[in-house]
């Protein structure tokens, strides 16, 4: 039975390892229900798209969602031969159910653009992190397949320092690793001509030892290790960001050569884009993890540099990760795993755990085009796993990623126009002052549950919905009869994962039993912005504390 869908997203099969819906998987004994299929894969296309679905089970239902958050029996319902037309990039969610038996759910990613040719095509990546080739190789097969269904040949990738994980000088050779990894998989994909530049991160050894192991086209022979490069007619910059902030050599040598560039009418809106490890002060993501303040001073008079950093591992689902005042900076997010604000809880298999580090892998796939430049932001695998505990992973996802591809957000739009500095970032719209101020939302009459009540009781509820993502959740848990705070938990919503939940399945721990509580749940965006709340009673089982006069 074929069932046709046009749709716009990349391949993510995934089956959770966290509570994500109270939806049925197959076990021993009960039919198993496939997958739905995709008939084309995942990547980019120019215009809209129409794809096929169909699933080997016979007599099941296919359900979708077009948010990328993993489909149940109440989403849209898939009918046969009524194709949905896409005309947009969109992260399309299916499922397979049979009597209450669901499939895994998948992902299926469609990067939709016009048919105008871009005149620059690269990847930016930071933080490879790769010590083996164990590590290494399958999941760089994986990447550089995603790499090659959006960009089949692009101009460049870059790596923007700590291809390796050196602490204090002790693995300093597996640049050796790195290297290969890459030449092994850029002549698998057949991309003879694309560029490999790297910067250096601090924990890359020294300048020294990329020198000793990459080719000098990939990096520098310059004893500090920043250089300057042109790709396809563009310029770049690779600074030394471990001693940028200090090294007065290496500050005027940047100021002169975009004093030269600028001074040239035709470069006035043409990007320059200077990679440096570490995020800038008071840039992307709010300054989290943000050093070299110098470079604020240094580029403030250039509107069109548009600056890439990594370091920091936070993730780029937020749209704190795009910052612009009299430049521009991003966040590539990391190539070994992601992190998110500190401060925050998770839920694990084990319950919920103080965690802010995720086995994700995300880069950015950047076009220009004149007047600007336009920024995807993929996760190359945004697998579930779970808590990094004891320098391992628990559940670390492994090739084939079932989520290659996905888009982690809306794209960016880097607007250079205009002839003057201040007319180009007129055009600015990443801004402090145009911060998003949309709050998250409810479904009308959305409630909240609180179920196994005689043990760790459960708290479910339906995510809500946000223009750009729930950030997290505020829930707060109070004594019924005194209104005394038990609980005041902040608890990520799982939006670094795909499909993300569409329940959040919350353990409330540390409850006395036989004792009447109330529950509040607040959505909030990562921008602060709240929805209302909603709230339910109800009562604990199992043994009373001594001493309860509730």
């Amino acid at each position: 039975m074929t069932r046709i869908l046009t749709l716009i997203i990349a391949i993510a099969v995934v089956c959770s390892a966290l509570p994500v819906s109270n939806i049925t998987f197959a076990k021993e004994n009960i039919e198993v229900v496939e997958t739905p299929k995709a008939s084309e894969p995942s990547g980019r296309y120019e215009n809209k798209k129409v794809v096929s679905l169909s699933t080997k089970t016979k007599n099941a239902h296919i359900y979708y969602t077009l948010d990328g958050t993993l489909p149940n029996k109440n989403s849209n319902k898939y009918k046969e031969n009524k194709p949905l037309i896409i005309t947009k990039t969109t992260n399309l969610s299916v499922i397979a159910m049979k009597k209450g038996v669901s499939s895994k759910p998948a992902t299926f990613s469609y990067i939709i653009k016009t048919k105008e040719k871009p005149l620059l095509q690269f990847v930016a990546m930071s933080d490879v992190h790769v010590g083996s080739h164990e590590m290494g190789d399958a999941r760089y097969e994986s990447f550089f397949d995603t790499i090659a269904s959006i960009f089949p040949k692009p101009d460049a990738i870059l790596s923007v320092g700590d291809m390796i994980n050196d602490n204090g000088n002790d693995k300093p050779n597996d640049h050796k690793i790195v290297k290969e990894i890459f030449q092994d998989n850029l002549k698998r994909k057949n991309m003879t001509d694309t560029k490999i530049q790297m910067a250096i991160g601090n924990h890359d050894s020294t300048v020294a030892k990329m020198q000793e192991h990459y080719p000098a086209e990939w990096f520098t022979n310059q004893k500090n290790g920043y250089y300057e490069t042109q790709i396809g007619g563009y310029y770049f910059f690779f600074l030394n960001g471990n001693n940028y902030n200090s090294d007065t050599a290496q500050r005027n040598w940047l100021k002169s050569r975009l004093a030269e560039i600028k001074s040239d009418p035709k470069n006035s809106n043409k990007p320059i884009f200077v990679n440096v490890h570490q995020p800038i002060s008071n840039t992307v993501m709010d300054g989290q993890q943000a050093s070299n303040p110098n470079l604020n001073i240094d580029l403030k008079d250039y509107p069109q540099v548009i600056t890439l950093s990594g370091h920091s591992h936070l993730n780029t689902n937020d749209d704190r990760s795009i910052y612009q005042k009299d430049f521009t900076s991003l966040n590539l997010g990391s190539m070994s795993y992601i992190e998110s604000d500190h401060g925050y809880q998770a839920v694990t298999e084990a319950g919920l755990a103080g965690r802010f580090e995720f086995p994700v892998s995300q880069a950015l796939f950047i076009e220009v085009y004149k007047n600007r430049v336009e920024v995807e932001r993929v996760a190359l695998n945004a697998d579930p796993g779970d808590v990094y505990e004891g320098g391992k992973w628990s559940a670390e996802p492994k090739p084939p990623f079932n989520s290659a591809g996905i888009t982690t957000g809306e794209k960016w739009v880097i607007e250079l126009k205009g002839e003057t500095i201040e007319e180009i970032k007129s055009n600015f719209k990443y801004t402090a002052a145009n911060r998003n101020k949309v709050a998250p939302q409810y479904k009308r009459n959305s409630k909240v549950k609180v179920e196994n009540l005689d043990a760790v009781p459960n708290l479910t509820f339906l995510q809500a919905k946000d223009d750009q993502m729930v950030h997290h959740y505020e829930v707060k848990v109070t004594k019924e009869k005194n209104g005394f705070v038990v609980e005041n938990l902040k608890v990520f919503s799982n939006y670094m994962f795909s499909p993300i939940p569409d329940n959040m399945n919350i353990p409330l721990e540390g409850l006395d039993g036989q004792t009447n509580y109330k529950v509040e749940v607040t959505a909030v965006d990562s921008y602060g912005n709240k929805s209302s709340s909603i709230q339910e009673a109800f009562k604990t089982g199992g043994t009373p504390p001594e001493n309860n006069a509730n």
